[in-house]
């Protein structure tokens, strides 16, 4: 699992994320929510409108 502080710092940068069922994403993260903030206590990003939970991402770049 990917860590608050790194998925912080992924807001607003073009990203390269592997999902934990190796699916490659490569977007823009436009939000991003600590795990206080979240619904269900877990940090959690949106790239180009899709929301993906700290548990659900393998690795996360950002690449630009």
């Amino acid at each position: 699992m990917i860590d608050s502080v790194t998925l912080a710092e992924t807001y607003y940068h073009k990203v390269h994320m592997i999902d934990v069922n190796d699916n490659e994403v490569v977007g823009e993260v436009g939000l991003y929510e600590s795990e206080w903030d979240s619904d269900d206590g877990m940090p959690c990003i949106g790239i180009d409108g899709i929301m993906y939970n700290a548990d659900e991402i393998k690795s996360i770049e950002i690449i630009d």
